[in-house]
C-alpha cells in the first residue's frame, strides 16, 4: 500500500512510518492512534453543542434575537447532517472492526465508502447554502478528506483507489476516524460564524396608540363629516375591532378605518361615539372608547340675526 496516501490523509507521520516499517506494535500504535481521534471528535461535538446553546440564549435577548431566530435553525439543519454522516461512517467502521484480521477491505466496505464523496459534498454544500457568511471564507473550510485530496475526488478520482484499496481494515478504520473529525470540525466552524453575526442591534421602541382624526370640527347643517381611525405600527400589529357610532367598520385598502356621516340640519353641538380594540406594543389587547365632538352651525341664521341688527 501507500503510505503516502494515509499520511496525507490523517497527517500523523509518526504512526504512519511504524506501520510502514513494520513495526510488530503498529496495531497498538493504529489504536492509540484513533484513540486520539476519538478524543478530539468527541470535544468537537461538545463545543458545537455549546455554541447551538448560545445561540438558543441568544433568541432570548432582544438585542440578538431578530439574527438568532434566523441562524439557530441553520445552525440546527447543519448539525443534524453532520450527525447523520458520522453515524453512517461509524456503521461502517463497525463492520471493519468485524474484519479487522483480514489484510484488505472487504469488496462489500468498499461499495460503501465509495459513495462517501455525494454525502459528504452534499454536506459542505448544505453549509454554504445555510450560511452565507462561509462562501467568503471557503478558502479556511477544514477539508473533508485532506488538502490535496479534495480536489482529485471532486474531479471524480475514486475514493476507494485514492485511500481504501490495499490497506487494512485497522488502517481503514483509522481513516473514517479522521474524516469524522473533519465533519465534526466543519459543523462547528459553521456554528461559530453563525454565532459571531448575531450582532446585538439597537432596540427601538414603539409605544402602540390608535390615532384618530377627523375632518371638521364645525359643518354647516347637513355637512359631511370623516372620521379616520388608524395605528403607527399598521404592519405588525392591527385593529382588532372598530365600532362608530354603534356600527362596526372594515380596514379598507389604505390599512385605516374610515366613516363619512351626515350632520344634522339643525344647528347644536353632537358627538359619535368610537370604540377601537387593538393590541399594543407588548402583545396585550386593548380597548379605548371616544368621543368625536363638533358642531353644526347655520350661517343663514347668522345673516338674518345681521339684517334685524
Amino acid at each position: 500500500m501507500s503510505w503516502k496516501k494515509i499520511g496525507g490523509t490523517l497527517l500523523i507521520l509518526p504512526c504512519l512510518f511504524a506501520c510502514k516499517n513494520n513495526n510488530p506494535s503498529s496495531d497498538n500504535v493504529l489504536t492509540i492512534a484513533n484513540d486520539g481521534l476519538l478524543q478530539s471528535i468527541t470535544s468537537a461535538k461538545q463545543s458545537t453543542e455549546n455554541v447551538l446553546l448560545a445561540l438558543q440564549e441568544k433568541k432570548a435577548d432582544p438585542l440578538t434575537a431578530p439574527k438568532a431566530n434566523v441562524v439557530e435553525p441553520k445552525a440546527l439543519a447543519v448539525d443534524d447532517q453532520a450527525n447523520d454522516l458520522v453515524s453512517r461512517i461509524e456503521k461502517i467502521k463497525d463492520q471493519l472492526w468485524q474484519e479487522r484480521n483480514s489484510h484488505n477491505v472487504s469488496e462489500k466496505i468498499l461499495q460503501q465508502t465509495a459513495g462517501l464523496p455525494d454525502l459528504f459534498f452534499s454536506f459542505r454544500n448544505t453549509i454554504l447554502l445555510n450560511n452565507p457568511d462561509f462562501i467568503n471564507q471557503v478558502d479556511s473550510m477544514p477539508p473533508l478528506f485532506a488538502e490535496h485530496f479534495d480536489q482529485r475526488i471532486i474531479k471524480g478520482e475514486s475514493i476507494n483507489k485514492l485511500l481504501f484499496e490495499s490497506i487494512s481494515p485497522s488502517e481503514a478504520i483509522l481513516i473514517l476516524s479522521r474524516f469524522q473529525l473533519n465533519i465534526r470540525e466543519l459543523a462547528l466552524k459553521s456554528a461559530v460564524i453563525m454565532l459571531q453575526g448575531t450582532h446585538r442591534v439597537a432596540l427601538i421602541c414603539t409605544f402602540v396608540s390608535p390615532m384618530i382624526a377627523q375632518s371638521h370640527q364645525v359643518l354647516k347643517p347637513n355637512g359631511q363629516l370623516t372620521i379616520e381611525l388608524a395605528l403607527g405600527e399598521i404592519r405588525y400589529r392591527g385593529l382588532q375591532q372598530v365600532k362608530m357610532n354603534g356600527k362596526e367598520l372594515s380596514l379598507n385598502e389604505t390599512g385605516t378605518y374610515k366613516a363619512r356621516f351626515t350632520a344634522p340640519s339643525i344647528a347644536g353641538k353632537y358627538k359619535i361615539p368610537v370604540v377601537a380594540s387593538f393590541t399594543d406594543q407588548d402583545g396585550k389587547e386593548q380597548t379605548i372608547q371616544k368621543d368625536i365632538t363638533y358642531e353644526v352651525m347655520s350661517c343663514e341664521v347668522s345673516n338674518i340675526k345681521e339684517q334685524k341688527e
